[in-house]
């Protein structure tokens, strides 16, 4: 748009209202005063700055090792007789037998006590002139026949080998089953067990019957024996056979004995009225012997060697039970000197 083209303003512009006079106006109330504010300086401190993180050192190259060939080394033969085992030790692996227990003092001599009794009373040497085969074999042979029972059953409870019969009979209890034992109580019984753990099998089981069953009927054969009376009529030169009776009976003792102490080899508890019951023994075998040398009717050669060794048998059993108590009065004072020193100790301990 050119200047021309503008339009024209007016020259006179139309009058404006008067304002109102000062006087007229309305009055502002006046304010308070304000009240002086003190500003603090506040220090910022500097936010800190993170450290640059290290770069990673790169990882060394191994170099390849040269493979290395060895030498063919021909084998050697192997040697005809294999190695020794190891000493087995209480922590045995599963299927390998425990070590046995040492056996020393009283009850190494007692087994040996069992022995020589078990071998003087296989000899008749008190049935021979009394009692018939009925008493001197068949009843002895019912009577070994028990106590053999008896040992496979401390053999499986080792965890030996045994006939198939003997771990059916042995595997089945009679009465009530024993309940699981806590395995806190177990845990504990293990930390204090001195001797490796034994395969437990409940008791008593057909086995231990049948066993104690048969000894029992060996034992009393003689009454069963019709060559020998119990009780003589009166009159009667006829001697009683009461006497086969002792004889069977000591043989079962003695046998049980030793099965006793093989159980004990193996970490078994010990009774110790086995040992008690072979004095009696000391006595019958010693009277047999002074009866042969004193003429007594009805001694013979045999009933004296059966009663020498029978006799010495018993002396040993004897001599087990005092050894057995020295032993414990030994273990008692050493017992009660280590008290008193113990004792001692803590009484200077308090004084300093």
């Amino acid at each position: 748009m050119s200047k021309d083209e503008l339009p024209e303003l007016p020259s006179e512009f139309e009058s404006l209202p008067e304002l109102p006079s000062d006087a007229s106006a309305e009055e502002l109330p006046e304010l308070p005063e304000l009240e002086p504010m003190e500003v603090k300086a506040v220090e910022l401190e500097p936010e800190p700055v993170p450290e640059p993180e290290p770069e990673p050192e790169p990882e060394p190259t191994v170099a390849p090792e040269p493979e290395v060939v060895a030498p063919v080394i021909p084998k050697a033969e192997a040697p005809k007789e294999a190695a020794a085992p190891a000493a087995l030790t209480p922590e045995s692996a599963p299927g390998e037998k425990p070590p046995l227990r040492e056996m020393h003092g009283a009850e190494a001599h007692l087994r040996t006590a069992a022995i020589v009794v078990f071998a003087g009373c296989l000899l008749p040497w008190l049935s021979l002139e009394l009692s018939g085969p009925v008493t001197w074999t068949l009843g002895k042979l019912v009577t070994l026949a028990g106590i053999w029972l008896l040992w496979q059953s401390v053999e499986l409870r080792a965890g030996g080998k045994v006939p198939g019969f003997v771990t059916s009979l042995g595997s089945k209890a009679i009465g009530k089953t024993p309940e699981p034992v806590d395995p806190k109580v177990a845990a504990r019984r293990a930390k204090n067990r001195k001797g490796p753990a034994k395969l437990e099998i409940p008791f008593p089981t057909p086995l231990h019957l049948i066993g104690f069953a048969l000894a029992i009927l060996g034992v009393f054969m003689p009454l069963l024996d019709p060559t020998g009376v119990l009780m003589p009529p009166e009159g009667s030169d006829q001697p009683s056979n009461v006497s086969s009776l002792a004889e069977l009976g000591m043989l079962a003792w003695a046998a049980g004995t030793w099965v006793h102490l093989y159980a004990y080899e193996r970490w078994g508890q010990f009774n110790p009225i086995f040992p008690l019951m072979f004095i009696g023994m000391l006595f019958s075998g010693g009277l047999t012997v002074v009866g042969y040398f004193g003429g007594a009717e009805g001694a013979t050669v045999l009933s004296l060697l059966g009663g020498v060794v029978v006799a010495i048998g018993g002396g040993i059993a004897a001599y087990t039970i005092v050894e057995a108590m020295v032993e414990a009065k030994k273990e008692g004072d050493a017992k009660k000197q280590a008290e008193n020193e113990r004792r001692k100790s803590a009484r200077s301990s308090r004084k300093s």
